[in-house]
């Protein structure tokens, strides 16, 4: 890891085109906490909005992140499709009995556009061969690169804060800390969490009553 510039590594994510693990300055001008709260919160908003018809609008929606890593994680964690099929039918078995419709937000280091969409697709596709279809799965990474390009144009972001760490503080916000409790679950396929399967019954037996 290159030496850190006084700073905060951005962890797995990028923005446009600037490679992960990036660093930026934690000054109090940079980070805006004030802001950034608010942005936080628009951004939930409209996760649920665009989630809401998936998910029949109903209260007993759940939220989850799911975290894939790719980059120099491939060869320690498999996270080939066939991988993350067998993964995810495991993972999500017997949650269908729960009544609870299921919105998983994806985030990856991966820039291959075709390979993201497969995921997607995994759920969503109506030819998929998981048998859950109260589960819908949503882009996280592009839900928040969409939502930082409005902010720019509308100029409620100065541009200066578009970064991929900025990113990354926003993605905190609908799963990527638990403190702030949007996202009720976390499966994971990286190189420090590579289980092949993380029942979310037995995992998080709270979720489902």
């Amino acid at each position: 890891m290159r030496p850190s510039l006084g700073g905060v590594p951005a962890l797995d994510f990028f923005l446009g085109g600037v490679p992960a693990c990036q660093y930026a300055s934690e000054t109090p001008e940079e980070m805006e906490p004030a802001r950034l709260h608010t942005f936080r919160t628009e951004l939930r908003n409209r996760v649920q909005a665009l989630a809401a018809p998936a998910a029949g609008g109903t209260s007993t929606t759940i939220f989850g992140f799911f975290h894939i890593r790719r980059g120099d994680s491939w060869k320690s964690c498999s996270s080939t499709l066939p991988e993350l099929e067998r993964y995810l039918k495991c993972s999500l078995k017997g949650t269908e009995s729960t009544g609870k419709k299921i919105v998983l937000l994806m985030g990856s280091d991966e820039r291959n556009v075709e390979y993201r969409q497969r995921v997607l697709d995994l759920v969503n596709n109506n030819n998929n061969t998981l048998p859950y279809p109260h589960v819908s799965m949503f882009d996280a990474d592009a839900i928040t690169k969409e939502f930082m390009r409005d902010l720019v144009a509308s100029e409620a972001m100065p541009k200066w804060l578009w970064s991929n760490y900025y990113q990354f503080l926003l993605l905190q916000g609908i799963g990527m800390l638990g403190a702030f409790n949007f996202s009720k679950f976390y499966l994971s396929r990286r190189r420090r969490d590579c289980r092949p399967c993380n029942h979310l019954l037995t995992a998080y037996p709270e979720l489902w009553n």
